[in-house]
């Protein structure tokens, strides 16, 4: 487990899940993909090959993005990768150099900016949790217009 919920980060329904797999087999990471299916009924679910393909993400692996009811009332969105060893191991560093700046100011800050930030148009393709937990961490930023500041931009743009 990695992201928002491990770093006890979360302000919407997100998980997203890393599993080391030995041999990128595209046909295992489907059935997993059909054993999800069938236990958590998805509304939606998605795959990506970005492990034999030119990626689009910064990651290196097989995708699965779930979208479910199932859990609770307003539905989740389940991140899995499968990923290798590699690629795994830097995954939970980097969450654990995230969790190694935390306190109790930034914790508050963080949650504070990402609770109105995750209503813009523009989160998660032009600005991502990565920029409020840089903007926070290494530049001391604490409110929504530091942190609109710290990106160089109108909060519209």
């Amino acid at each position: 487990m990695s992201g928002s919920y491990a770093l006890q980060l979360m302000t919407w329904r997100d998980l997203d899940i890393y599993l080391e797999m030995t041999d990128g087999s595209v046909d295992a990471f489907l059935e997993l993909g059909r054993m999800l299916a069938a236990a958590i009924r998805p509304r939606k679910a998605s795959f990506t090959d970005h492990l034999h393909f030119p990626a689009t993400e910064n990651v290196r692996g097989l995708y699965w993005g779930i979208h479910t009811d199932l859990l609770s009332r307003g539905g989740w969105k389940i991140d899995v990768w499968g990923v290798g060893s590699d690629t795994c191991a830097e995954r939970l560093r980097h969450n654990e150099r995230i969790a190694a700046g935390l306190n109790a100011d930034t914790r508050a800050a963080i949650l504070s900016i990402k609770n109105e930030v995750c209503r813009h148009p523009r989160y998660r393709d032009a600005i991502t949790s990565q920029h409020i937990y840089d903007a926070v961490q290494s530049s001391g930023v604490r409110t929504l217009d530091e942190f609109w500041r710290y990106l160089g931009r109108d909060h519209d743009d």
